[in-house]
């Protein structure tokens, strides 16, 4: 009861208050992009209805209720190897229980460890509720619940009395931290395309660079560089208009019957035939992956097809 009133006294009420302001301010700032988007701050506060009404819609993005327990503790596509983050979860379930019987160690705030632990479950429990699943919303509450971990290792290592228990503990937290380090390094480096790893959705393919790679190349030998025409066909292309930011001349439709010929052309498969039967010029085709089981079509205008393999050989 006494903490109670300590989080309701008036000088935590300022505190909290300050806070607020803060966090309005700096999301201010930063969502109006330091002013000069003004309709930014709005679109922060409308996002929301849009997610909402993505979760209870038919995206392709469903999941199971479990998803995020499933990613944070163990997560196997057989035969590929396994993935977990179990270490972090048990460490934040002791950081948790110990905020619960109040056996913080020294230096802890109690209202910080609640908060942590409020905002980790409520969090969990929300985005586990919601159909509308991807692994970078798990960045949301795996923020509480890898600093509660840290409390956790700290609960641990203040419990035990024995030298040699210290150092045992010690020894496998080191090992867990360089076990996650080591998974890190494999989703980010070795296999950061693969479609069984697990922290990897929608991904682009590392076909779609090579084909960025020819486009360039092509620009290279074409008298305008940069200012060659290039048309992209579709309406899933992304991140296609990224990788094409610096040409100056590209155009977007999703019809392809409006699409006039081009030195070069990028179409959705769904498109081919409706463009085939638009264009006149001679083109070179091939298939390149875009993502796991998605592709595009390269047409490139004959005449520069065959300048770029007279140049290769």
């Amino acid at each position: 009861m006494a903490d109670v009133k300590a989080l309701l006294s008036k000088r935590s009420l300022v505190h909290v208050g300050c806070a607020v302001a803060a966090g309005i301010c700096t999301s201010v700032l930063f969502y109006s992009s330091f002013f000069s988007n003004p309709d930014g701050v709005l679109d922060s506060i409308l996002t929301y209805g849009n997610y909402l009404d993505k979760s209870s819609q038919a995206t392709g993005h469903e999941k199971s209720a479990m998803y995020y327990l499933q990613l944070m503790t163990y997560y196997k596509v057989a035969p590929y190897r396994a993935w977990s983050e179990g270490m972090i979860v048990v460490f934040a379930v002791i950081g948790m229980a110990a905020t619960v019987r109040k056996k913080l160690p020294d230096g802890a705030h109690y209202g910080w460890c609640v908060f942590l632990s409020v905002f980790a479950v409520v969090s969990l429990a929300v985005y586990s509720s919601l159909s509308y699943k991807t692994p970078w919303l798990m960045l949301n509450f795996m923020l509480p619940i890898t600093m509660l971990a840290s409390l956790g290792v700290a609960v641990l290592i203040d419990v035990m009395q024995s030298r040699i228990w210290r150092v045992t503990v010690s020894v496998f937290i080191l090992a867990g931290v360089c076990h996650l380090g080591y998974q890190a390094y494999l989703a980010s480096v070795r296999h950061h395309s693969k479609t069984w790893n697990p922290y990897a959705y929608s991904q682009t393919v590392p076909d779609l660079l090579s084909m960025i790679d020819r486009v360039s190349a092509i620009a290279a030998l074409h008298p305008k560089g940069q200012g060659m025409d290039i048309k992209v066909v579709g309406s899933d292309i992304w991140p296609i208009p990224w990788y094409l930011r610096t040409y100056t001349q590209v155009g977007y439709t999703s019809e392809s019957s409006a699409m006039p010929d081009a030195d070069i052309i990028i179409v959705d498969p769904a498109c081919t035939t409706r463009l085939d039967a638009s264009i006149t010029n001679a083109y070179m085709e091939s298939m390149v992956g875009l993502r796991p089981q998605e592709s595009v079509y390269l047409y490139i205008e004959m005449g520069l097809w065959n300048e770029f393999m007279k140049d290769r050989q």
